[in-house]
């Protein structure tokens, strides 16, 4: 299995006002081709406590070389002072939509 140049960069928000601003700039400067975001339930204990909080997950489509700079972005942009940002490598997909990546992209 070949694995592709793309990755897919997940973080999450419990503010749409986050969510939006880091999909907008994400976009705006070709950091990411494609950002969908869902609403979803987190649980999990921070500071000693266990949490239950209603989340809006970002799920971008981006190069493998622009996850340095789409870290750096969503650190200096989120509302949280721990984000979650998971990095998934893409290793296969339909080779138009990764043609469609690749020419939306930086």
């Amino acid at each position: 299995m070949k694995t592709t140049k793309f990755v897919l960069i997940t973080t999450t928000t419990n503010d749409p006002q986050t969510a939006e601003k880091i999909t907008l700039s994400l976009l705006e400067q070709k950091l990411a081709a494609c950002v969908q975001t869902e609403t979803v339930t987190s649980h999990y204990f921070w500071e000693g406590k266990l949490v239950t909080d209603e989340e809006i997950r970002l799920t971008l489509k981006t190069r493998r070389i622009h996850i340095e700079s789409v870290m750096e972005q969503i650190v200096q942009m989120h509302n949280y002072d721990l984000p979650e940002i998971l990095v998934t490598t893409i290793e296969e997909a339909n080779i138009p939509y990764l043609q469609w990546l690749d020419g939306e992209l930086a």
